[in-house]
């Protein structure tokens, strides 16, 4: 952070409900990462025994891969104690603060707090086959609604944005099928 306000990289619920006083938003890329459901929920979107799975960003191995896609969000300093409050409630069960570049619309190098759930943190779940997640994702419920609803809103989201996510997307597929099998 500085003391003119700090930048936020979004690249899942926050994009569709920032709930957040930003002054700007713009796209922006961050290079070498990729959205996974490999973080568990045990506090909003799942209970303690039962969670569910919600975002998190992980390493991308693969060099020639697309970027995350996301929103950076400009927080002024008037502003900045209040939301990370509030960001740091919503993100509690296992996402840390970090500070990472990202690329902004324009092409210019930012430096933007981002909250990530990595290996080690109680409540990581990891990779799991397709199946399996959305098993787990269809079974989830938490105070803050299904699952489901957390999967279908961030598609709707990123569809209505023109961005592609195939793990999202194959998940969707997934999900829709276990509700409604043929």
């Amino acid at each position: 952070m500085t003391r003119e306000g700090f930048w936020l990289f979004a690249y899942g619920s926050l994009m569709a409900r920032p709930r957040l006083p930003w002054r700007e938003r713009m796209e922006a890329t961050m290079p070498g990462w990729t959205r996974r459901f490999w973080q568990g929920s045990h506090d909003h979107r799942g209970r303690p025994g039962a969670p569910g799975r919600v975002l998190t960003l992980v390493p991308e191995p693969d060099r020639g891969a697309p970027p995350c896609v996301g929103f950076l969000y400009f927080l002024p300093p008037a502003v900045a104690r209040g939301a990370l409050t509030r960001l740091d409630y919503r993100e509690k069960n296992g996402y840390v603060r970090t500070f990472h570049p990202v690329i902004d619309r324009f092409g210019t190098a930012r430096e933007a707090l981002v909250y990530l759930a990595g290996p080690g943190n109680p409540a990581w779940l990891g990779p799991a086959p397709l199946s399996d997640l959305a098993a787990q994702i269809c079974a989830a419920e938490g105070p803050s609604g299904t699952n489901t609803a957390y999967l279908f809103d961030l598609h709707r989201t990123l569809a209505r944005l023109g961005l592609e996510d195939p793990h999202v997307s194959d998940l969707v597929g997934a999900v829709r099928a276990r509700l409604n099998p043929a």
